[in-house]
This record gives structure tokens, C-alpha cells and sequence, in this order.
């Protein structure tokens, strides 16, 4: 049992580029967003507590693009378009889409505001960034649309 975890976490810090797998490509970036988006309400959500309002979303995206920058080069090794795409993912749709998506009041308030325009923004380049490499993945497994 054990085994299998470590196993499952070795695998995690494998690059893949999920090759003729559609399924797989999907769900790896769902996951990449999902960590960029986490990050941010995290790292906002920790200073609230600790300072008493909302950070600027700048000093967050700046934060997490360099930490994650430094994972991807450090830890996972440069893997060429791999580590692009995933720093897309992570820095750029997930928390770089959820820092300009949300706006702070001014300083002393605690509310922030949502922007659905610029949400709308990032979702649609992401969608389609999404969107070309599931048919990528699928022409790759012959099973995509041809043309």
C-alpha cells in the first residue's frame, strides 16, 4: 500500500505530454488550473487573516508564476513545451485568470469584487488552448477530425 502512494507521487512530478491521450491532457490541465486557482484564494485568503485585508493581486500572480516557475525548472527539469504549457496552466489561465478576475476595494475594506468581462476573457483563450490540444491528442491517436 505504501509502495503504491510513493509510486503515485513519483508520478505525479513526471512530465508527460499525454501523446494520442485526450483524456489524460484534459484532466491534466483541470488539474494545472486547479492548482493556480487554489494558490491564489490560499495566498489571499492566509494574508486576510494575517494583515487584516486582501493583498494586491499583483504581489500574488508575481508570487505564484515564480514559485511555480521554480518547481517546474528545479524539481520537474526543463521538458521543453511540457513545462511552458503547464506554467500556462498554473500561472497564466489559473491564477493569473483569478487574480484579474477579482478586484479588491480600497485599502481597509475587505470585500473584493468580481469582474465576469475579464473572466470571460481568460476562459475563452483557455478554452480554446484546451480545445487544440484535445484534437491534437486525438488526431495523434487517429481518432481526431482530420483537415
Amino acid at each position: 500500500m505504501v509502495s503504491m502512494v510513493l509510486d503515485f507521487i513519483r508520478s505525479l512530478g513526471r512530465a508527460s505530454r499525454f501523446s494520442g491521450d485526450a483524456y489524460g491532457y484534459a484532466g491534466n490541465v483541470a488539474a494545472h488550473v486547479l492548482i493556480g486557482i487554489g494558490s491564489v484564494l490560499m495566498a489571499a485568503q492566509a494574508a486576510q487573516w494575517m494583515i487584516g485585508e486582501y493583498p494586491y493581486r499583483w504581489r500574488i500572480w508575481i508570487g505564484i508564476a515564480v514559485l511555480y516557475a521554480a518547481k517546474e525548472i528545479i524539481i520537474d527539469r526543463w521538458n521543453g513545451f511540457d513545462t511552458v504549457e503547464d506554467f500556462a496552466f498554473v500561472a497564466i489561465y489559473g491564477a493569473g485568470g483569478t487574480c484579474m478576475s477579482f478586484r479588491a476595494m480600497p485599502p481597509g475594506y475587505t470585500d473584493i469584487r468580481f469582474d465576469p468581462a475579464i473572466a470571460q476573457m481568460f476562459f475563452v483563450v483557455f478554452a480554446w488552448h484546451l480545445a487544440i490540444g484535445i484534437v491534437k491528442r486525438l488526431r495523434e491517436a487517429g481518432n481526431g477530425p482530420t483537415g
